[in-house]
């Protein structure tokens, strides 16, 4: 079956229909089936003689455009010739003479661009794969990854015609997005989904496409912002106006100087007070009284001490300023002074349960290079924490070995019950020492990975 391009170079401004020649060139290439090539120029010829401008299809109702509805037979669609001229309609946009708005494209189920594309576009399926690769390369599996790529980018070239993948940028999503969220406004969203229940939830599994796809993109260059999940938030009651106004003002005092994350952390702690005082003194219209236990907006439990410490900071920092500036509804003095927090609790040190040591200890032993092995041995061994083998300066020889003598003993077992020569014998197969090429002596053969260092080397 022989490929096809696009003869124009620059978006047509008006749509309009193709010649019937064409479209029969076109659909002779297309396909070998007689059959299929009879019924795609008659619905072809149908269409264009119920609509000769193609701006009354534009411009007529969506249910109409799509044809066939949701839960429709494909043999008794509402709209037969909107249904049956889909092939014909993606041809005009493939070509640019009439490119999908968004709509359309979103509300019909059963286009399949994905398979017009393989026969007649093959250059951008071969984009499409290499993404669906790099995608794959990320760590996502190919099947889940390449449906809703091929959903999407489908989509965005009968949209986009002329738009290469190269191109495509976070504009581009955007517009979808956009799309999909005022689409989420009809109120006829079950003539295309069954229910507004199950559009919305349609139309949110689109957008976590369109932010996968936003994530490759990121990666490939492409998108200059990698996207981040956002929790929507519920529109706040406003319970004390004069509170209220007073924390509007400081946080816009606050961000001329500070960070958002800090502002984000003030914001928090002052609009979890309000409604606690509202619930404890509901005489009270302004600040007063102090923090008492609250529980997460979202989590729905007691904060953590960390999380405490924090907003008794923040509120500890409020009070202050406010009573310095001396501004209206506030207390004269800070209500909550640095000694009044509570003390930080001292962290207990964490330890590799027993089932993951075990992977690692295995993982480690099927490395193939011997100074990676070495050097995560000696780690695990020594009793680092994370923090403290993340930020070490990278070693050299002479910083490890000296360093193994100190934490391991010529004989005798170690702080976990592991006799101290199973340690040394980090060794080849051939059981020479990875330094001097030495031999080893006997007593070394019990080992727990391929690699040792022989007794003068760890000297």
């Amino acid at each position: 079956m022989s490929s096809f391009t696009t003869s124009s170079e620059h978006p047509f401004p008006v749509s309009h229909h193709a010649s019937t020649e064409e479209y029969a060139t076109f659909v002779y290439a297309y396909t070998e089936s007689q059959a299929y090539r009879r019924h795609l120029l008659y619905w072809q010829t149908q269409f264009v003689q119920h609509y000769p401008h193609l701006g009354d299809w534009f411009a007529a109702p969506l249910p109409e455009r799509v044809g066939r509805l949701y839960g429709e037979s494909k043999y008794q669609p509402s709209y037969r010739l909107s249904f049956q001229a889909r092939h014909y309609l993606m041809f005009l946009a493939w070509k640019g003479y009439a490119p999908l708005d968004w709509e359309w494209l979103i509300a019909v189920h059963y286009l399949k661009p994905w398979q017009f594309l393989q026969e007649t576009d093959p250059s951008h399926c071969a984009g499409i794969n290499q993404l669906v690769e790099e995608a794959v390369g990320l760590g996502y599996k190919r099947k889940p990854t390449a449906e809703p790529l091929h959903w999407l980018l489908g989509r965005l070239f009968l949209a986009l015609p002329h738009l290469h993948i190269s191109a495509l940028n976070e504009s581009h999503l955007q517009s979808l997005a956009e799309a999909l969220l005022l689409f989420g406004e009809r109120s006829d969203l079950a003539l295309f989904f069954g229910s507004a229940e199950r559009a919305h939830q349609q139309l949110d599994h689109y957008k976590g496409w369109i932010f996968k796809l936003q994530i490759i993109l990121y990666h490939r260059g492409q998108a200059a912002t990698l996207p981040r999940v956002t929790r929507p938030s519920a529109p706040r009651e406003v319970l004390r106006p004069r509170m209220e106004a007073v924390v509007i003002r400081y946080l816009a005092v606050r961000r001329l100087d500070a960070r958002p994350s800090t502002v984000k952390s003030f914001r928090i702690a002052l609009h979890l007070l309000i409604p606690w005082l509202a619930q404890a003194y509901p005489e009270l219209e302004t600040f007063a009284e102090a923090l008492h236990t609250m529980k997460g907006v979202q989590t729905h439990r007691p904060f953590a001490s960390g999380t405490k410490q924090l907003m008794l900071s923040c509120l500890s920092i409020f009070f202050q300023q406010v009573a310095r500036w001396q501004w209206e509804d506030v207390p004269a003095r800070p209500l909550l002074l640095s000694g009044d927090l509570p003390q930080r609790s001292q962290r207990v040190p964490r330890y590799i349960p027993e089932d993951e040591l075990g992977r690692l200890m295995q993982a480690i032993r099927s490395l193939v290079c011997p100074y990676q092995r070495a050097a995560l041995l000696i780690a695990r061994w020594s009793g680092a924490r994370r923090g403290e083998i993340r930020h070490r300066a990278k070693p050299t020889k002479n910083d490890w070995f000296p360093c193994m003598k100190r934490q391991l003993k010529p004989s005798g077992t170690c702080r976990d019950g592991k006799q101290a020569q199973e340690v040394y014998a980090m060794s080849k197969p051939d059981k020479r020492c990875a330094t001097c090429s030495c031999r080893v002596a006997s007593y070394s053969q019990k080992t727990i990975c391929s690699q040792i260092l022989c007794k003068k080397c760890v000297r």
